[in-house]
């Protein structure tokens, strides 16, 4: 169905008796002017058809992991080995290495209560180098503690960075401790990724599934 269809389609789409405001209040159809009613159908038929697309998707996207571990299960086989642990990172190449296939897994972490002592202890620091110290390793310090403000969530990397820093500060350790203990295993995501390349001198191209992108 093409978008002019679809369009079509949802102008003739049998709409309910009675809508609901987004105050929530029961409008009768009948009430409703018809161009704010065809607005209505033409949103419901694009997110319906969006969503439809999301579910395909998931499900590919599914099935391409499933397709990965039993190409996986099938080669332990051939060695008659078992995996131990959870399955990591590989390539999947053709013969002439024009294609491939990356599956990547990546840890998540999350904070815990420590991280408040870890910024009260930050904060002293920073209160007692004053000018002492390079402009660069104040930025980084002030900044690891800054909350994303649509999130209100700590950049976890930024956090990691501070642990690369040597300070003579007799805190500073007590500093470096708190953030290691306020950062914790939260779980892990598989990643698949898809390239290709004209030949093997070629650079390769990743194949863009992201659909805001296209």
């Amino acid at each position: 169905m093409n978008a002019t269809t679809r369009i079509a389609a949802a102008e003739t789409t049998p709409l309910p008796d009675v809508l609901t405001s987004p105050n929530g209040f029961a409008v009768p159809t009948s009430r409703i002017r018809d161009d704010i009613l065809f607005r209505h159908q033409t949103a419901t038929a694009l997110v319906e058809a969006a969503q439809a697309l999301h579910d395909e998707l998931r499900a590919r996207k599914e099935q391409f992991f499933a397709d990965v571990d039993a190409f996986i299960d099938l080669t332990l086989e051939r060695y008659n080995a078992r995996l131990g642990g959870k399955r990591g990172g590989l390539v999947i190449a053709n013969f002439g290495e024009t294609v491939k296939v990356e599956v990547s897994t990546a840890d998540y972490l999350r904070v815990n209560e420590a991280i408040v002592a870890a910024q009260a202890l930050m904060n002293e620091v920073l209160d007692d180098v004053g000018e002492g110290a390079n402009d660069d390793v104040r930025t980084l310090l002030a900044n690891a503690f800054v909350r994303d403000e649509k999130t209100g969530r700590l950049n976890i990397q930024r956090l990691q960075e501070t642990r690369r820093v040597k300070l003579s500060h007799p805190k500073w350790p007590d500093v470096q401790a708190a953030i290691a203990d306020s950062l914790e295993w939260a779980g892990s995501r598989r990643y698949i990724r898809f390239h290709v390349r004209k030949d093997g001198n070629a650079r390769w191209e990743q194949i863009n599934l992201n659909f805001s992108s296209l």
